[in-house]
């Protein structure tokens, strides 16, 4: 593959104020890999009709993360015994 070349990438949306847990040393490989990652946006223009020459199109966008443009903003270190205790308590209800 020639150094210009492009790769496919994948892209991944993260839901808003969700967690997760993993192992201590997966948790590094996590955030190294993260550090290189790079954001990717699509944005709806609409326009007033088609029938007026102007379309309604979405563009992507590849740009790198800004200063405050974080994907977390924590994170816990969680012992065996909280983390054990955690999983009993599964799923918290709803309401």
């Amino acid at each position: 593959m020639a150094k210009d070349e492009v790769k496919p990438k994948i892209a991944f949306d993260f839901p808003s104020y969700t967690s997760i847990v993993l192992d201590a040393d997966k948790a590094v490989q996590l955030m190294m890999m993260l550090g290189e990652a790079q954001r990717y946006k699509t944005k709806y223009h609409s326009g007033k009709s088609n029938a007026d020459g102007t379309a309604c199109l979405t563009t992507e966008h590849v740009y790198p993360p800004e200063g405050s443009d974080q994907l977390f903003t924590n994170i816990r270190y969680l012992t065996a015994e909280q983390y054990a205790l955690a999983k009993v308590a599964g799923k918290p209800s709803e309401g």
